[in-house]
């Protein structure tokens, strides 16, 4: 027992003398970091989320109807193409994409993709499809063209790109990728001009550098086409379903399918109609609904998971007047069409996720300005949510026309769509002989899923979700923090694109005016609007995202920095936002409101408008004011017009009584110019009383997150003390964390909805970078009010965690121990200080496998120790208040 004794007690002595050095460290001081002015609140977080995830899109940014699919979830996240321009106006488009990472929840910036740019044509926007390795490919350009190709130079990586060989250098259009036994198809029309009738596809085994010969499937004959909807694969069959176009009329709803082993045709019944079907195997076999002299638009048809049962929805009727119908296989024939609603456009489109026969989820297009598309065919409007389980029911609208500013179209579910993002969509811009030509441009793209709307953070904007007075001097007093608010805006913070929760912008130029540009709309001590030289007019904007009714009272200053020739700068009370000018043909027909008009720097003049139709009020007043503060008020049915220099001493200039007047409008200003020389404004000082309806006169939720603290290891957040006023049950703090590395590690989610002072008690993991973030909520007239945040970081108490690991360093030298004691390898140890025995040389040798042995136990025990010690003063326990 020498060799035990001896190297046991000096074991003891090194393990004592190390916990003793971790026990006798004096602890950390505390110190306290206290944000208690506009400058400290300024120093943290308040980015806003926008509701859009990009707003580059130009006309018909996908044409997921079609040329599908636009959208596809893979390896973590939904990847989107789509076209867009990188400048407005701009003769040819260019092919975007992004991607939303859903463990993250940020949307990738849009990068351009495409070696060339792209005519502009809509019809030539992009598909995609990624195979089983992870390489994107993305198809697009083709309108009676070469299809045009590129793939991703690495999986699941958008950065970099491979030009591939055209699949087609034909006039093809439309091109659609699936898989199917680990080939690629490609669907496309194949055709043009007058013989755009062959619907057909090849197959690439290698991943897309080779391509077999195109097989054509569906050939109505002569000079009629058919209209194919988006593929829609089940097992072996890929469904396809049309409508055919008869002289320059596209009628009935026609379905079949091929089988993708074999390559024959077949309809519900299961008549084999062989390898190519032909106009009259279609009016015999295919047909599902003959609809006389009534058109058919927007087909998507989507399968039963389970059973590959179809089910169709499509719009049918002429002019103005139109119905979504549904129609299903059940079993035996085609169920007589229902219409789930009536609307005014026929390419409203719509698509589905199919869960079973009686679980539907429909994402439809529903009328939302009348008359703001054209009417007819042109389509767009609201995008609703509805519900099928045995009759469709109505849930809800994603986004409206009236909240966007534009018409919304295009639904797409992504492929392996995930439930927190189920559905794409986006604004579309006008057709060419719209009066509203630059609404083809600065499209927004939506995504919508199971927690709302999918919103990207990298839109910040100068309407925060939490507002200081450097945000909003108007409405914050300095030194205090509250949910943002959409009664006043100073336009203070700095960004790009005015775009945010409070305001759209949009701009507007003539057919011809192919150089007019709004460059950029910008958000920097004031609202700047820029233009380049144009010659046929321009107009550049924002408008309200909220509504107002009853009385109000609102202002804008506009401050002229360049002033352009023939300029107006202008302020619109109308029933719907996106314009503000007096420009002929310009204004919707069924346009109510206000305008109030500063022009040329010479004259202001207030106009009534009803129907579409602009009447001066009184008389023109010659004036030379700039900056201007304009200014409209409505007192039940009284409308008054104010003008000022400084915004606090008012001229009353006309005033109007009008019974019929709408009961909500939308706020607009812009700056038009009629002339060739550009010209710049800065908008500031907003004001708004009166009511304000969706989204609410505040935020009802926001964050602030506190600039990074350094701690060490034994330092953790040990208290937060919050200064506030005006908490109550519907507008309370509603939630403090704490972040360590910026990451959440502890939270409190008690409502405070009292009291002028709380301090709150953790005791947060140690070490790195510490920050408080403190959330906001309201009920969308209020808001509560944080005045100071106090984040203390002190010593950690870890008494309990160091009594721990010398547990378990006991153990791991009573094992060595074990390992050794009757071992002979002691006397090595002792043989340091003096001479080795032979017999203590063959002992060990005789006895080293059993040794190591029980060292491998001893040695991963150690290990755990550690682990568990780490763990514990890196990991955060319960927090107590």
């Amino acid at each position: 027992m020498r060799y035990f004794s001896r190297s046991f007690i000096s074991l003891l002595v090194i393990a004592g003398l190390l916990s003793g050095v971790v026990l006798v460290a004096p602890p950390a001081a505390a110190v306290s970091t206290v944000w208690t002015s506009t400058s400290d609140f300024d120093a943290g977080t308040k980015q806003d989320g926008t509701e859009f995830f990009t707003n580059v899109g130009v006309a018909q940014p996908m044409y997921s109807l079609i040329s599908a699919p636009s959208t596809w979830y893979a390896n973590g996240k939904t990847y989107v193409v789509f076209l867009g321009t990188a400048s407005v106006p701009s003769s040819t488009y260019l092919v975007y994409i992004t991607s939303y990472d859903h463990a993250s929840g940020a949307w990738a910036t849009p990068i351009s993709i495409a070696t060339g740019s792209i005519v502009a044509d809509d019809h030539s926007a992009p598909s995609l499809f990624i195979d089983p390795s992870g390489f994107l490919h993305v198809f697009y350009g083709a309108h009676d063209s070469s299809i045009e190709y590129i793939k991703s130079t690495n999986p699941y990586d958008t950065s970099s790109w491979t030009t591939m060989a055209d699949p087609e250098s034909g006039t093809a259009t439309y091109p659609s990728p699936f898989s199917y036994s680990s080939n690629i198809w490609l669907r496309y029309r194949e055709g043009g001009g007058s013989t755009f009738d062959d619907w057909g596809y090849r197959t690439s085994a290698d991943g897309g550098s080779t391509w077999s010969g195109l097989t054509v499937f569906l050939r109505v004959g002569g000079t009629d086409g058919t209209y194919l909807s988006a593929p829609e694969i089940w097992t072996d069959r890929f469904y396809f379903v049309f409508s055919r176009l008869v002289s320059g009329v596209r009628h009935n709803l026609y379905l079949c399918y091929l089988d993708l082993d074999t390559g024959d045709n077949f309809d519900m019944a299961g008549t084999n109609l062989g390898p190519l079907v032909d106009s009259a195997e279609a009016e015999a076999n295919c047909l599902i609904s003959n609809t006389g002299t009534s058109q058919v638009w927007g087909i998507v048809a989507r399968a039963d998971p389970a059973t590959g049962v179809p089910y169709i929805v499509y719009t049918e009727g002429s002019s103005s007047t139109w119905r979504l119908n549904f129609t299903r296989w059940n079993g035996a024939a085609w169920t007589a069409p229902i219409t789930i609603f009536t609307t005014d456009a026929g390419q409203n489109y719509a698509d589905m996720i199919v869960t079973s026969g009686t679980d539907i989820e429909g994402f439809f297009v529903n009328t939302g300005y009348p008359g703001t598309t054209g009417g007819g065919t042109s389509g767009g409007g609201d995008m609703e949510r509805w519900h099928f389980d045995g009759s469709w029911s109505y849930q809800g609208t994603l986004m409206s026309e009236g909240r966007s500013r534009k018409p919304l179209n295009l639904p797409a579910v992504p492929i392996n769509h995930q439930d927190d993002l189920r559905i794409v969509f986006s604004e579309v811009g006008a057709p060419t002989n719209n009066p509203h030509p630059l609404w083809t441009y600065n499209l927004k793209l939506y995504a919508w899923g199971s927690g709302g709307l999918v919103v990207n953070d990298d839109f910040t904007s100068g309407n925060p979700w939490v507002e200081t007075a450097t945000d909003n001097s108007l409405s914050v007093s300095a030194g205090d923090l509250r949910l943002g608010t959409v009664y006043t805006d100073t336009f203070a913070t700095a960004v790009t694109g005015a775009d945010s929760w409070k305001w759209n912008s949009f701009s507007r130029r003539t057919i011809t005016d192919v150089a007019a540009v709004c460059n950029p709309l910008d958000i920097a001590s004031g609202l700047i609007q820029n233009t380049i030289t144009y010659d046929a007019g321009m107009e550049c904007g924002v408008s309200s995202a909220f509504s107002v009714s009853g009385d109000f009272d609102v202002r804008i200053k506009a401050d002229v920095i360049t002033a352009g020739s023939n300029y107006q700068r202008n302020l619109c009370i109308y029933d719907r936002g996106s314009v503000c000018s007096t420009t002929a043909g310009v204004l919707p027909t069924d346009t109510d409101g206000l305008f109030y008009r500063y022009l040329t720097a010479s004259s202001i003049a207030a106009f009534n408008v009803s129907g579409g139709v602009l009447t001066q009020v009184g008389t023109t007043t010659t004036a030379t004011v700039d900056p201007v503060w304009l200014r409209i008020t409505r007192i039940v049915t009284t409308f008054t017009f104010f003008y000022s220099s400084d915004g606090s001493v008012w001229t009353q200039d006309e005033q109007l009584t009008r019974g019929d007047a709408p009961s909500v409008f939308y706020v607009t200003f812009a700056q038009v110019i009629n002339g060739v020389t550009d010209g710049r404004t800065d908008f500031d000082d907003f004001s708004l009383s009166g009511t304000v309806n969706s989204p609410g006169g505040y935020r009802t939720s926001g964050s602030w997150t506190s600039p990074a603290i350094a701690a060490d290891w034994d330092e953790a957040v040990t208290s937060i003390t919050l200064q506030h006023s005006n908490l109550t049950a519907d507008t309370p703090i509603d939630k403090i964390e704490v972040l360590r590395d910026f990451q959440v590690i502890e939270t409190y989610d008690t409502n405070l909805t009292s009291g002028s002072e709380t301090t709150l008690s953790f005791n947060a993991a140690g070490g790195g970078y510490m920050q408080v973030r403190v959330t906001l909520a309201g009920n969308g007239s209020a808001s509560p009010t944080l005045e100071s945040v106090q984040m203390t970081i002190g010593a950690r108490d870890v008494t309990a965690e160091l009594v721990e690991l010398l547990l378990w360093l006991f153990l791991w030298i009573a094992t060595v121990v074990l390992a050794f004691v009757s071992q002979p390898i002691f006397g090595i140890v002792s043989g340091i200080f003096g001479s080795f025995a032979a017999y203590d040389v063959f002992t060990l040798t005789g006895n080293l496998p059993l040794s190591l042995g029980v060292l491998m136990i001893a040695l991963p025990l150690m290990a755990f120790s550690f682990g568990e010690f780490y763990k514990k003063m890196t990991q955060s326990e319960e927090a107590a208040a």
